[in-house]
């Protein structure tokens, strides 16, 4: 993956996004959302000020939920794809 270029402003959000990859809540049709319990955790891991807090969080929320628009897009396409392959 070619490296991606973050705005200064942007970068609290990402870590925050990044330190959270482990904290992903599941159902049967994949990935429902983060677990926000273990937000205020990654806010302190990465010192981030509680100033600071509730613009991450914003910005942390639109990050997830372009993640789960993305991984419903490559579930579904995986889907598709399954079934092009099943013999009739």
């Amino acid at each position: 993956m070619p490296p991606v270029e973050i705005w200064p402003d942007n970068m609290a959000a990402f870590e925050a996004f990044s330190s959270m990859g482990t904290q992903w809540m599941s159902g049967f049709s994949g990935a429902t959302g983060l677990n926000y319990t273990a937000l205020e955790s990654a806010f302190r891991f990465i010192g981030l000020p509680r100033s600071q807090w509730r613009d991450v969080f914003a910005d942390v929320r639109i990050m997830e939920h372009t993640a789960l628009q993305y991984m419903r897009q490559k579930q579904e396409q995986e889907e598709e794809r399954r079934k092009r392959e099943q013999p009739n």
